[in-house]
């Protein structure tokens, strides 16, 4: 994919307006922040990646109010509303990081062990035989009962 020298500042200018705000407003982050490029489908993808910060969802910026009093504006959200105007579409996925995942599952566990009396199933056989234990032994709960009544499903 060739770009034409236009094409490539308003790209440059997007890139930097998102990674000064995610430099300026991220709380905590890892080494730096990543940047991603690549062509799907004839269009170009970019994605800016930073690890162990807390989330913010871009979509959730009030749209600017360019027809406001200056005195009357919001500080804030003219650079989120030029990068919008420049690119297509903005995507946000927020992924848990890796040290708060460890953290939950270890409080799972905890959890598992003082309501069930056992410690969480470690081989991946015993989990499966678990789960499909569970299932069973939940056939005749009116929950269950009501669900298979509603759609339809024979009980015996």
């Amino acid at each position: 994919m060739c770009l034409d020298e236009s094409f490539r500042n308003w790209i440059k200018l997007a890139i930097e307006e998102l990674f000064t705000n995610m430099v300026r407003h991220n709380e905590g982050g890892g080494e730096g922040i990543e940047i991603r490029m690549d062509v799907r489908e004839g269009h170009l993808e970019i994605q800016l990646v930073d690890d162990d910060v807390d989330p913010f969802d871009p979509s959730t910026v009030p749209e600017v109010r360019l027809d406001a009093q200056i005195e009357d504006r919001r500080a804030g959200g003219l650079g989120l509303h030029l990068v919008k105007a420049i690119v297509d579409e903005i995507k946000y996925d927020y992924q848990i990081p890796w040290g708060t995942l460890k953290d939950l599952v270890h409080e799972y566990k905890r959890i598992v062990k003082q309501k069930m009396g056992a410690s969480f199933p470690e081989n991946p056989m015993d989990q499966i035989w678990g789960s499909i234990g569970a299932v069973f032994s939940s056939w005749d709960n009116p929950r269950a009962e009501a669900y298979r009544e509603l759609n339809g499903i024979p009980s015996d």
